[in-house]
């Protein structure tokens, strides 16, 4: 299932091995070829993702970028690990 790539993605980078580069092209060009089909709920986290990421390139609050990821990632773990277990 894709949406344990897009977690594993983002917890490379909160846990710094990833940079805020490298991040950013593997998570942006994944997106974009696959938002047509992920169901709502994950569209509405990674897109929110995508939205920060556009936010920290204008103001390079890689700060805030990390907060919103590790958000993400919570909802993310939530939604879909209790999905699996049942």
């Amino acid at each position: 299932m894709s949406v344990f790539i897009y977690m594993k993605l983002m917890e490379k980078f909160l846990n710094h091995a990833m940079s805020f580069e490298e991040f950013e092209k593997r998570f942006l060009n994944k997106f974009r070829v696959e938002s047509v089909w992920l169901d709502d709920e994950l569209f509405k986290i990674l897109n929110e993702v995508f939205e920060a990421i556009d936010f920290c390139r204008s103001d390079f609050s890689e700060l805030i970028l990390r907060k919103k990821i590790n958000d993400s990632l919570r909802r993310l773990e939530l939604s879909y690990r209790l999905r699996i277990s049942v």
